[in-house]
């Protein structure tokens, strides 16, 4: 007799989770280091290969002065990543069925003393735009792709126009006297406490 084992297997859609690890922490230099865990995981049973796309989506009056990403796992980086011009993380990384694969990213950032809160707090009006320390990271497979976010807000000076008190008050007397303020919905992005 033959007897024959079927076995189910399927090339399931890759997962990827990006998580603040660390920061922002205030240096002696006046700049803010931070630290993000991106892991890409295949649920499925067969094996996949994708790529690793990392970039760093800073609000404005926030500078990036470093930046670097390592491989938890020892797998191949791209040692010119800086998450600006060149956002490609890792090419062609084989991954097992039931696998993770862990990637630390740093970077140092210079805050600009003039910042709002509308740049620095972790709120978008749009998926392009930056703010604080935002971080996104998309992981293409054969499949598909798929993308995740981390922010930390940093401290801001201004309120959340950039405008000065005086002309806060000037607002305040045009509504007064029945001028119609419009209101933008902005997203709020998963945010971690600074923790200096």
């Amino acid at each position: 007799a033959v007897y024959c084992t079927f076995v189910n297997a399927y090339l399931a859609p890759l997962e990827i989770e990006k998580t603040v690890t660390s920061g922002p922490t205030k240096q002696a230099d006046g700049t803010f280091a931070i630290a993000y865990s991106v892991t890409v995981t295949n649920p499925g049973a067969l094996t996949d290969t994708y790529d690793l796309d990392d970039e760093l989506r800073f609000g404005s009056g926030i500078t990036v002065v470093s930046a670097g990403v390592s491989s938890v796992e020892g797998l191949p980086v791209n040692a010119g990543w800086d998450g600006l011009t060149d956002l490609r993380i890792a090419t062609g990384i084989t991954i097992d069925g039931g696998l993770t694969h862990t990637y630390d990213v740093k970077a140092t950032a210079r805050v600009s003393s003039t910042i709002t809160t509308d740049q620095a707090d972790c709120t978008t009006g749009s998926d392009t735009e930056g703010t604080g320390l935002l971080n996104a990271a998309t992981v293409l497979f054969t499949d598909g792709e798929a993308t995740a976010t981390a922010c930390a807000p940093v401290p801001a000076v201004l309120p959340p126009t950039g405008v000065t008190l005086t002309a806060l008050w000037v607002g305040l007397t045009m509504l007064a006297g029945g001028v119609i303020l419009f209101v933008i919905r902005r997203r709020r992005y998963p945010r971690t406490e600074s923790a200096a």
